[in-house]
């Protein structure tokens, strides 16, 4: 969703961004457009009116200016959550603000189940097919549809989300630990909000500068990226086997 946090998004290609990226939290919220008058203090003031706020990180540039951009941390999500369902009430100085959560993909209910019927399934066979998928998980009850994840070509991704008539079949599948597919372990777990994607990691820049190596550098991220050199299913980087390095699988989402 963004290149990197701050008032301008994404970076010359070619030139390596020196600004900090940000882990993906639930409980912190990226706040922008903050008026030259904004204070730490009046800014806790403010978002303390949700929840308890753990830190302010404000930012300044050398000179001791404020970059109009902050993040806020709360000691529980839900304190996250109430900001940003108020974003419209908060206000300094007469200037609107502007508040995303730094949740991954952006997303504040990530890592959430997101339906109690719906079971995600990785690591599967390249040659599988929703109708084998569909034959597979009927065993444990019914199905009500089968979403077999593709590229935009076509190419399938190694993974797919299961929906079950009953939240107790899901349940029962769920606690079932040795499933296969064509003799390879396939990985079931809850459908979760926002797994497989990090705000900070796919930027939309916007700098026309092609950098001392001609972009090269960035290219070759985006390639490795592309071609699963992440880590194992533990993180959704690439789908691997026993969740060690992807081996040509594409990344979930």
């Amino acid at each position: 969703m963004w290149g990197s946090w701050g008032n301008d998004y994404g970076s010359s290609w070619g030139q390596q961004d020196t600004r900090p990226q940000h882990k993906p939290d639930v409980c912190k919220i990226y706040v922008n457009k903050l008026p030259n008058t904004a204070t730490q203090e009046a800014i806790s003031s403010l978002f303390s009116a949700y929840g308890t706020v753990k830190s302010v990180d404000f930012k300044v540039d050398a000179m001791g200016q404020s970059k109009k951009f902050c993040f806020v941390s709360y000691e529980d999500v839900s304190g996250a959550k109430a900001a940003l369902a108020n974003s419209a009430s908060l206000v300094i100085d007469g200037s609107y603000l502007d508040i995303k959560s730094c949740g991954p993909n952006g997303d504040v209910n990530a890592g959430e189940p997101s339906d109690p019927c719906t079971l995600f399934a990785g690591g599967l066979p390249w040659e599988v097919t929703e109708v084998d998928l569909t034959t597979y998980f009927s065993q444990f009850g019914g199905v009500t549809s089968v979403k077999l994840k593709t590229t935009a070509e076509g190419k399938p991704k190694g993974f797919c989300f299961v929906t079950f008539e009953d939240a107790a079949v899901a349940k029962n599948c769920l606690e079932y630990t040795e499933h296969t597919l064509n003799g390879q372990k396939v990985d079931v777990k809850v459908a979760a909000h926002g797994i497989g994607k990090y705000s900070h990691e796919k930027g939309k820049g916007k700098g026309k500068g092609k950098g001392k190596d001609g972009g090269k550098g960035m290219m070759m991220a985006m390639m490795q990226q592309m071609m699963g050199g992440g880590s194992g299913y533990g993180n959704y980087g690439s789908w691997g086997k026993g969740g060690g390095k992807g081996k040509g699988r594409y990344t979930p989402y």
